[in-house]
């Protein structure tokens, strides 16, 4: 579709050259005043529109004189629907001495590439539903990478952690795509082969991490099992430090030995681990001052935990949280940790600049990448970190205006879109909107139930404590 014609108020123009000193996620509006939209094929830019992308002005009034002339055109009629904001831009953008114009937003407006990361006992098949929501939101020129660990199913679980993080370096870098840059999603364990990648490799570099319910602080206790296997599961727990288990290499070992953190035997751990506690650099006098930087260059790192997950053991480890030394019943949250204190991995200095987010979902550990998790893990918690950020980017995505051009959608942080629903037909329009509608209202009732939970958890907690 294509517009008629586009109305800027020059006002409008005016507040956008602040986008170099103000919020970079601050989008010029779209305008309230437009012509019936053409159902017809969107034509080729004409001669003078392009003419503007390419002869703008370079900088200064004279950058800003193109801006304003682009803006009475467009006003005028004399230069229609997208060209006339490619016309707009180009000027501003030459008067923010942004080089490249019209050019150079839509080309930093354009999403990253996304590399998916399957779990334990998986593979990149059952990623597929994931891969599906992130192309959607990508649109059109959209690049996803869903690996596959080694052979997925059997190498997820019998290789070791080293192993598995270097097969996915080399299909990151393997992948002329994202040479400049990409986001990556880790479900479960294969959140920790993401987080592995940035602290270890970040070359290609990372913006935004996603963690999907992985246990960051490691796992310890058998998900989900009666109480007699749990007891039978202490008493082998030493056996998974042993070097035949550990081993880094080749032949097969145990995936989930690598991050086992048993909260009895933490001095085992430190010296036998031979992943997680590298990773958490959590080996006095070894420990990797580069992993802290590599992760809090990180853009936006995310953690989704549940409320209701069975599998990670314990299931704050999914937020950085774990058992107390010798408890298998208090937790000690991130923020009391030296992990957090010390600052060991970086994590303090992505939260001082605000880059580092916490979401909770109400999700049981598989339902995160099928049908079960669109909402709640996909729409509130990740797809709006996956946008690009900055003012050139920003006026990228006002140029892809009504014709769909930007990444990430309408997201509007509560599981939903604003206006209509995009995609569907406006015949469907209507039942579609009533339909996300309804699922926004069970998204919202899953998140009250996962807070009263969390309270529920709490209170357990500090009752502990006081008996303690």
């Amino acid at each position: 579709m294509e517009l008629a014609s586009s109305r800027l108020p020059i006002s409008q123009l005016l507040l956008a050259i602040s986008l170099s000193t103000t919020d970079s996620s601050w989008v010029p509006p779209l305008p309230t005043r437009t012509a019936v939209v053409s159902h017809r094929r969107c034509a080729a830019p004409a001669a003078a529109d392009s003419g503007n992308i390419s002869s703008a002005p370079r900088g200064g009034l004279r950058g800003l004189g193109g801006a304003l002339r682009g803006a009475a055109r467009s006003r005028s009629g004399a230069t229609s629907g997208r060209g006339g904001r490619i016309a707009v831009a180009g000027g501003l953008l030459a008067a923010l001495g942004l080089g490249g114009g019209a050019v150079a937003a839509r080309r930093a407006s354009r999403p990253l590439p996304v590399v998916l990361v399957h779990g334990i006992l998986d593979c990149s098949e059952n990623m597929y539903q994931v891969e599906a929501w992130v192309r959607a939101s990508l649109g059109r020129g959209g690049h996803v990478l869903n690996v596959e660990i080694g052979n997925g199913v059997v190498d997820s679980i019998a290789r070791p952690m080293d192993w598995q993080l270097q097969e996915l370096a080399a299909a990151i870098r393997a992948d002329p795509a994202l040479a400049e840059g990409f986001n990556m999603i880790g479900y479960s364990q294969g959140a920790l082969l993401a987080r592995g990648y940035v602290q270890r490799y970040n070359l290609p570099r990372v913006s935004t991490l996603v963690s999907w319910v992985g246990p960051q602080a490691g796992q310890f206790g058998v998900p989900a099992w009666d109480e007699m296997i749990g007891h039978i599961n202490k008493i082998t727990s030493a056996m998974w430090y042993t070097p035949a288990i550990q081993e880094r290499a080749p032949p097969e070992r145990v995936s989930f030995a690598n991050y086992w953190r048993d909260p009895m035997r933490l001095d085992t751990y430190r010296s036998n681990s031979a992943f997680l506690a590298d990773l958490n650099n959590e080996v006095p006098g070894r420990r990797n001052e580069s992993y802290a930087t590599n992760l809090a260059s990180l853009d936006a790192f995310v953690l989704v935990s549940s409320t209701i997950d069975s599998i990670i053991v314990p299931r704050e480890s999914q937020w950085f949280g774990f058992f107390a030394p010798n408890s298998t019943s208090r937790i000690v949250p991130l923020r009391r940790s030296p992990l957090w204190t010390e600052d060991w991995i970086g994590l303090r200095r992505l939260d001082a600049a605000r880059r580092l987010h916490f979401a909770s979902c109400a999700c049981h550990h598989p339902e995160g990448p099928s049908q079960g998790g669109p909402l709640q893990v996909w729409d509130r918690a990740t797809r709006r970190h996956l946008q690009r950020r900055g003012p050139l980017a920003a006026v990228g995505r006002w140029l892809g205006g009504a014709t769909g051009g930007a990444a990430g959608g309408g997201d509007d942080g509560a599981g939903g879109w604003r206006g209509a629903v995009p995609g569907v037909p406006g015949a469907h329009a209507a039942a579609a909107s009533a339909a996300h509608a309804a699922a926004k209202a069970r998204a919202a009732a899953a998140d009250a139930h996962a807070r009263a939970a969390a309270a529920e958890r709490r209170a357990r907690e500090l009752a502990a404590e006081a008996r303690a």
